[in-house]
């Protein structure tokens, strides 16, 4: 986890979601005190994650049955943890939020 401002871009193992957005809420306090930083993970597991302005019991069918987090940042629902690599990179001096999650290189 990240403690103090360094603005590298780290490697980091597979974890569960909510310490995966746990991670992603720190770069950006990181970023709005002026640090851009970012990192490439993966997920332990199946989870969806909400964009912050989503309601779960509407964007999910079983908000209850399904594991779910919800993202610092806005957008739709994504599946996690069936692909193999996330990232998120955050940039100065607008504090550009970049995240996502793909398989690899388009073939």
């Amino acid at each position: 986890m990240p403690t103090e401002a360094t603005g590298a871009v780290r490697v980091e193992l597979a974890v569960p979601g909510q310490q995966n957005m746990d991670r992603d809420r720190e770069l950006l306090a990181l970023a709005e005190a002026g640090t851009g930083s970012g990192r490439v993970y993966s997920w332990d597991g199946l989870c969806v994650s909400l964009g912050r302005n989503q309601n779960p019991t509407r964007a999910l069918l079983t908000p209850d049955k399904t594991p779910w987090v919800m993202r610092p940042t806005g957008g739709k629902a994504v599946l996690h943890g069936h692909d193999s690599v996330s990232y998120t990179h955050l940039t100065l001096p607008t504090n550009t939020v970049t995240c996502g999650s793909g398989w690899g290189p388009d073939p």
